[in-house]
């Protein structure tokens, strides 16, 4: 498999990692577009795919959550993605409070 640049320039790749031997003479960023080398290049976009897929659903989650919620429950929520850079890290911080809500209290025996 041939590194990026290469693969523009359309010229033949070494294939060697982390750099090939034409990036390495020409002292360019070389960078190939799948992770290891017994992986296939078709894979990679399926591999993306999967993630922006999972993404989807999360933010799915997210704002099911925001509708049925309540009210306030909702206010808080919405706060928190406004404030936040991530949507999905604030998703994980509620569903890790909804688990630490709905376990028993082992003092209450």
């Amino acid at each position: 498999l041939a590194c990026e640049p290469c693969r523009r320039k359309k010229t033949k790749c070494s294939g060697v990692r982390p750099v090939c031997a034409r990036c390495n003479e020409l002292n360019i960023h070389c960078v190939y577009a799948v992770d290891s080398g017994d992986e296939s290049r078709r894979m990679t976009p399926k591999k993306k795919f999967d993630r922006v897929e999972d993404e989807r659903d999360q933010l799915q989650d997210l704002f099911d959550l925001l509708c049925t919620s309540p009210d306030a429950e909702a206010e808080e929520l919405f706060r928190r993605l406004r404030t936040s850079r991530n949507p999905l890290s604030v998703l994980q911080v509620v569903r890790q409070a909804h688990l630490l809500l709905s376990e028993p209290d082992p003092t209450s025996r």
